[in-house]
């Protein structure tokens, strides 16, 4: 590892873990219920409170503090769901508009003529058109099986 990368690695100094015995736990289990606190916002919570009562923080930071972790995980989750809603909202004010299309009305082939018809296929097959090539088609070959040529 060069010094460059060891000198870029971001500093954990300021973490601390916590081993708490089945006493804290459950202590700490029943202050979350009453409260709605998760266990960091909790312990957090406790400590600032008595850190706060016993003279080792100021009134500033003791507020500081107490608004930036008396957030319940209820109004956290509320929080987070009210910026996803803003967010998917600004994406869909960002996307171009839907149009939709209506289909244009298909003419009344029963009211062609047999040359109307067979000019018609022939432009469709023209156009790569396929959907409408099949209606005319079978209008076709209906009007010569009425007309007794296969």
């Amino acid at each position: 590892m060069s010094e460059d990368s060891a000198s870029m690695k971001k500093f954990y100094g300021h973490r601390r873990t916590l081993d708490l015995d089945r006493f804290f736990i459950a202590a700490l289990d029943k202050y979350k219920a009453a409260t709605g606190y998760g266990d960091t916002y909790a312990i957090f919570n406790i400590l600032n409170e008595y850190l706060h009562e016993h003279g080792f923080m100021d009134k500033e930071a003791y507020e500081y503090h107490k608004k930036k972790y008396g957030v319940t995980l209820v109004e956290e989750a509320k929080r987070m769901l009210q910026i996803e809603e803003a967010q998917k909202k600004a994406e869909l004010q960002q996307q171009k508009p839907v149009v939709v299309l209506k289909p244009k009305p298909r003419p009344d082939y029963s009211k062609m003529s047999l040359g109307e018809l067979e000019r018609r296929l022939q432009h469709l097959k023209d156009i790569g058109e396929t959907t409408e090539t099949q209606f005319v088609a079978y209008e076709i070959k209906k009007r010569l099986a009425e007309k007794g040529v296969s």
